[in-house]
């Protein structure tokens, strides 16, 4: 999928955004981190390779690493439960370094930065075919630096389960049930898309469910963070991922994207009123 990542864009999108939905500004001072970078901990996120003939399969990466110094241990696959063993690690302020030698008799040389805690960066190796590459992107979501409590745990449940019921109506097709989850003055904005309307983002909604492709969307484990805005609702931010299935075809994943979804609560019911959905890879 086509990449673009637009993260001055939302961050000052997101705060006029706010603005107009509360219907107030607030000031906050930075938080400055005092941690030293530190790869420790479990990463996910995607893995993209493009293979000898130029075909690129898209997969998921899940890395599980230890830093003890400048010296990298751990291990990476494509999931938690199917891993492999690295060697030679080695931290360099942000940049990491590891080799992986697969059961196949392949070995790839990883060449990653750490920014906070988001973890890029390349990979290259040799086949009996020939030679072949992959770009990797993940997020910490487990270990050294742990995200920030939620201010607030009941709110927290609140709108994870009101996430949980948006997004089991999406998989599911039912496009009556997602009619009822946002306000009718919505403003969906996305980095690829621009900004649509609640009617066009319903009809939008309504062709991919008509389509022959079965698009299902998984939130990654970890990523989700839920904040109060003041006498309206709360702000909920996160990492999800989405796959499809063409008819007589497995099912792949087709894009990672961040998220910010603002929620209204009135009269007791839950509606989102505005989407930020950007750095879609």
């Amino acid at each position: 999928m086509e990449r673009f990542v637009r993260t001055m864009f939302v961050s000052v999108l997101l705060a006029a955004m706010l603005s107009a939905a509360c219907g107030f500004a607030q000031s906050a001072a930075p938080i400055v981190s005092t941690v030293k970078q530190n790869v420790s901990g479990k990463w996910s996120g995607s893995f993209d390779m493009t293979a000898p003939d130029g075909s690129i399969q898209h997969d998921t990466a899940v890395l599980i690493l230890k830093q003890d110094g400048s010296a990298v241990t751990g291990s990476v696959g494509q999931s938690e439960d199917k891993q492999t063993e690295i060697t030679d690690g080695k931290a360099d302020g942000p940049q990491i370094q590891f080799t992986m030698d697969t059961h196949r008799g392949m070995s790839m040389i990883f060449h990653l930065r750490m920014e906070s805690d988001h973890l890029k960066g390349d990979a290259d190796g040799e086949t009996p075919g020939g030679k072949v590459s992959a770009k990797v992107d993940a997020i910490r979501v487990s270990g050294h630096v742990s995200p920030p409590p939620s201010p607030s745990q009941e709110l927290f449940d609140e709108v994870s389960h009101m996430d949980s019921i948006l997004f089991t109506a999406f998989n599911r097709r039912d496009l009556d049930k997602l009619k009822t989850l946002f306000t009718e003055d919505l403003e969906f904005y996305h980095d690829l898309g621009g900004l649509t309307s609640y009617q066009q983002t319903m009809d939008s909604f309504k062709r991919t469910f008509e389509g022959s492709i079965t698009v299902r969307r998984e939130l990654v484990e970890g990523t989700l963070e839920v904040y109060p805005i003041k006498d309206y609702g709360a702000v909920e931010i996160g990492v999800h991922r989405f796959y499809s299935t063409d008819t007589g075809q497995k099912e792949k994943l087709t894009a990672t994207a961040k998220f910010v979804h603002v929620w209204q609560k009135k009269n007791g019911e839950w509606k989102i009123s505005r989407v930020v959905s950007y750095d879609h890879r």
